[in-house]
C-alpha cells in the first residue's frame, strides 16, 4: 500500500486524519457515487472507479513492517505527499485521552508504549519524553527538514482547516489534481462536521471499523471527541500549559506557526 500509493496522508495520531478522510471519501461519492458509507483506505475507492486515486494513510516517511522479516520503506520522489499537523499541545492532550479510553494492547505495543501509561495523570502524560509533546514536537522538525527533499509535498494544518475547511479542502484537491465545485466542497464539509460525525460514530454508519466509541456514555471515548484548537489550556494545569507554551517556543519549527497561548500565525512553507 505505502509504495504503491498515489498520495501519502502522513500525520500523528489525533491530528484530524479522520475528519479529512471522511471529507475526501464523501466528495468522490458526490463526484462519482461510490457508496457514501465507505471510507478511503489505499485502492478500495479506486478499484470501484478508476479516477480515483490510492490514498495510502500513514505516519511517517518511512515506513517499517513490524513483524519478523519486514523491511523499510520510504516514500518515492514521485510520490505526492500531504503533511496533515496540528498544534503538538492539542495532540498531546487528545493522545492522553486515546491512550486512556480507546487505544488497544495491540495499538500500544506497536507503538512502544507501556501499558502503565494509560495510568499517568493528564500532565505528566503530556510532557512525557516518549510519547508527549516533545516527542511530537522532533517529529514535525524532522517532517520539516525532509520535505524539501520531496518535489511534490502540501503542508496542511488542523487549524486552518477548523477555520475554513471548504477552502483548505479545494487545497487539498488542487494537490491531487480534482477540481470540485463550491456546492461539493460545501456538501462535503456539512457531512463531515464535527457533530454529524459523532452521530454516525455512535450509530455504526461508515463500514470502517476505525470509527465507533469503546463506551457510548464517555465522550472521550469516541473517535472523534471536541476538535477544538487550543483546547489543551482548559485540560491540563496552568503550570503544564506554559511548560508546553515554551516547549513550542524553544524547540519547534517557527514557521509552523503555533505560538503561546494557542495562538495560531500563518504558516510559512518549506524551502524547496
Amino acid at each position: 500500500m505505502y509504495a504503491g500509493a498515489d498520495l501519502l496522508v502522513l500525520s500523528r495520531t489525533k491530528s484530524g486524519r479522520t475528519w479529512l478522510r471522511v471529507m475526501l471519501s464523501h466528495l468522490y461519492h458526490l463526484r462519482y457515487g461510490v457508496p457514501e458509507n465507505e471510507l478511503l483506505h489505499f485502492d478500495n475507492l479506486h478499484r470501484l472507479q478508476p479516477r480515483i486515486p490510492k490514498v495510502h494513510f500513514s505516519h511517517d516517511t518511512t515506513f517499517v513492517h513490524h513483524r519478523p522479516g519486514g523491511r523499510a520503506l520510504t516514500a518515492r520522489p514521485e510520490q505526492r505527499l500531504l503533511f496533515l499537523v496540528r498544534d503538538p499541545r492539542d495532540v498531546a492532550v487528545s493522545f492522553f485521552h486515546h491512550v486512556r479510553q480507546r487505544a488497544s494492547a495491540r495499538e500500544l505495543e506497536h507503538k512502544d508504549i507501556p501499558p502503565e501509561a494509560r495510568d499517568l495523570p493528564i500532565d505528566d502524560f503530556v510532557l512525557h519524553q516518549r510519547y508527549g509533546a516533545p516527542e511530537i514536537v522532533a517529529f514535525l522538525n524532522r517532517w520539516w527538514a525532509e520535505a524539501p527533499h520531496h518535489p511534490q509535498t502540501l503542508f496542511l494544518r488542523y487549524e486552518d482547516l477548523r477555520r475554513d475547511a471548504e477552502v483548505e479542502l479545494a487545497r487539498v484537491a488542487g494537490f491531487l489534481g480534482e477540481s470540485f465545485t463550491a456546492e461539493e466542497l460545501r456538501q462535503a464539509v456539512d457531512f463531515a462536521s464535527i457533530e454529524q460525525l459523532r452521530d454516525r460514530e455512535r450509530s455504526g454508519y461508515f463500514e470502517s471499523g476505525r470509527l465507533g466509541p469503546t463506551d457510548r456514555d464517555d465522550p472521550n471515548s469516541y473517535k472523534v471527541r471536541q476538535g477544538r484548537v487550543g483546547g489543551y489550556r482548559s485540560e491540563v494545569s496552568v503550570e503544564t500549559a506554559e511548560a508546553l507554551d515554551r516547549l513550542v517556543a524553544e524547540r519547534l519549527e517557527r514557521a509552523y506557526g503555533y505560538r503561546a497561548g494557542g495562538e495560531v500565525a500563518p504558516m510559512e512553507r518549506p524551502a524547496k
